[in-house]
């Protein structure tokens, strides 16, 4: 089972074409996969020859050398998921399926989740806040206990599966999900052996938008009826992605602001969207009134929108990432858009 956890995510990740009639073969080099074309990629490389291979009741896949000592284990290799008895050591990390977020146990001491490849610190979304405790590896036991740990020894406990329920068979795993949230479930069997029912028993975050990336470029995130959803900013058209996950919007027009005489002809400024938060760096900040903020944008050919708190104005250029609406900042966000009265320069002279 953890081949098909794990080594299918690889998969998915690394090799998207690869297709369905695919099979493993042990080989005296290692693991090896093939699909129906003969296409054939390494899983694991054994240092000697390999001879057997088992799947233990863990759901770690061993390969043996012919004195029966482990040449390889796929619990040393996670992708996406950590099972009961599997550890996150310092330097690994996990990737969600998709290929979009990243669950590091840094070096510091810190579990961090990053969008993407990412690890600007910055742009960390979620983190275990161990770095003071120096924790070493992240654990995940066979009774479903998930903590980090230093060295063996237990420093914070992240969730306490213990599931009680009325089972033969319980399995845990901890997963980094499609939408970038590192979860707690339990996989069980009943006794009537009428099949595996999953439960979640844990989450990093319970809010989708404090996911970095959960929305694309020039667009963002807002809990619309207890669901969160992504939508692009006034003057933008989505290009790729849908409402549920990474929406990637673009301007509706385009105008050559730099040629322009003036540019204030060729751009509005939106009505305001309360609540807005970017955790982009702006390239400039001044202290002014909302109305003078906005006509400083309309000015700037390199900005795309200010965001206006107590005074402060500041200015980002395109594209926005990381935008959500966050109701305990009292921010405004003005973006500037095209004016239906803009003309093409080139036009404007009766060129084509």
């Amino acid at each position: 089972m953890a081949l098909l956890l794990e080594y299918g995510s690889w998969v998915n990740q690394k090799e998207p074409s690869f297709g369905h009639q695919t099979r493993i073969e042990l080989t005296k080099e290692g693991l090896l996969l093939r699909n129906e074309k003969q296409k054939e990629v390494v899983i694991a490389n054994a240092s000697e020859p390999a001879v057997s291979a088992s799947m233990l009741d863990s759901g770690n896949f061993v390969l043996y050398s012919k004195n029966h000592s482990v040449l390889w284990q796929s619990f040393v290799y996670p992708t996406d998921t950590i099972l009961g008895g599997q550890n996150l050591s310092e330097g690994q990390n996990l990737t969600s399926a998709n290929g979009h977020f990243t669950l590091n146990m840094q070096s510091d001491g810190n579990l961090v989740a990053y969008p993407g490849n990412n690890e600007r610190e910055d742009d960390a979304y979620w983190h275990s806040n161990t770095s003071e405790l120096s924790a070493s590896q992240l654990t995940l036991n066979l009774t479903g206990f998930l903590c980090l740990s230093y060295y063996g020894d237990t420093i914070k406990v992240l969730a306490n599966g213990n599931y009680l329920g009325r089972t033969t068979s319980l399995i845990y795993r901890a997963t980094l999900d499609l939408d970038g949230i590192f979860r707690l479930y339990v996989h069980t069997l009943e006794k009537n052996n009428t099949g595996f029912t999953s439960h979640l028993l844990w989450e990093a975050i319970s809010d989708r938008c404090q996911v970095k990336g959960f929305c694309g470029l020039n667009s963002y995130c807002s809990i619309v009826a207890g669901k969160a959803e992504c939508k692009c900013y006034l003057g933008f058209k989505p290009i790729s992605g849908n409402n549920s996950m990474f929406l990637v919007c673009d301007q509706t027009m385009k105008n050559d602001c730099i040629t322009s005489r003036d540019p204030r002809m060729l751009y509005n400024v939106s009505s305001p969207l309360q609540h807005m938060q970017w955790s982009l760096v702006p390239y400039w900040n001044m202290q002014l009134e909302m109305e003078a903020c906005g006509k400083s944008c309309q000015e700037d050919c390199d900005c795309g929108a200010v965001l206006h708190e107590d005074g402060s104005c500041k200015k980002y250029k395109l594209p926005l990432a990381f935008g959500r609406i966050n109701n305990t900042v009292s921010t405004t966000a003005l973006f500037k858009v095209p004016s239906m009265n803009a003309i093409h320069p080139k036009k404007a002279r009766g060129c084509c």
